[in-house]
């Protein structure tokens, strides 16, 4: 997960979006790694993604900026955005090729 959340945060502020970010939502969110279930009122709701540290929860109140959707898709990661039941602060690393591609590009 490192290496394509740091190539995504990377090209996020090598174009200039950083300020799209909100520092304070993550520190308090957590961002990334989180051991619960999906439904947490529901303990037979299936184990989290951020349980496994493969997901990432970003700008949890102030939204989302359509190209930073776009940078961390590029790099791998689905948008919960997209969703049956939308998740918009939500990513999780769901290919790998992108960044490994990206990473030797």
């Amino acid at each position: 997960m490192w290496k394509p959340l740091l190539g995504a945060l990377n090209q996020v502020i090598e174009e200039g979006l950083e300020d799209t970010l909100s520092k304070e939502e993550f520190q308090k969110s957590g961002g990334c790694y989180a051991p619960r279930r999906i439904n947490r009122f529901n303990a037979g709701g299936a184990i989290s993604r951020h349980a496994w540290g493969i997901a990432i929860d970003i700008n949890v109140k102030s939204g989302y900026h359509p190209r930073v959707v776009e940078i961390f898709n590029s790099w791998g990661f689905a948008w919960g955005g997209t969703w049956t039941s939308p998740d918009e602060m939500h990513f999780e690393l769901r290919d790998l090729s992108p960044s490994i591609s990206q990473a030797s590009g």
